[in-house]
């Protein structure tokens, strides 16, 4: 009988180290948000110098310090103005062109690699694909 306690007691000691020892599975740094930071806040008051990969010529699109308003150089040699948007999530951003003129909306992923560079892809119907870099204007990107 002494055995038997004594034996529930080992048990009962053994299940209580296993409980307590075990440091829990609440890593709450491991959550689900994009590692990286590359990505700017903002390109306000910044041109982004686009470079396809095809070897046809750039285009560029300068933003203004408010945040809302671009102007657009293509490597066709038109132009467009209007309203854009920009979004981030870590290291990519996407760029929405809204021209002023109501002709159809321009879309450009960014993948930054640095803070100030990275490769991209767009609908733009020539050079749709290749690298960029963003320059600020005299303010903060």
């Amino acid at each position: 009988m002494k055995q038997l306690k004594l034996l529930g007691c080992v048990l009962a000691l053994g299940a209580l180290a296993f409980f307590t020892g075990c440091g829990g599975d609440n890593n709450n740094s491991n959550n689900n948000t994009p590692s990286g930071t590359n990505a700017p806040p903002n390109i306000n008051n910044s041109t982004i110098a686009l470079t396809p990969s095809d070897g046809s010529a750039g285009h560029s699109i300068a933003t203004d310090a408010a945040g809302t308003g671009y102007n657009a150089t293509f490597n066709d040699g038109t132009t467009e103005s209007g309203t854009y948007t920009y979004t981030t999530s870590g290291d990519n951003a996407t760029v929405v062109l809204t021209p002023s003129n109501g002709s159809a909306t321009t879309t450009v992923n960014l993948v930054f690699s640095s803070p100030t560079a990275g490769s991209y892809t767009s609908d733009l119907p020539s050079g749709g694909s290749g690298t960029f870099t963003v320059t600020s204007n005299g303010g903060t990107p």
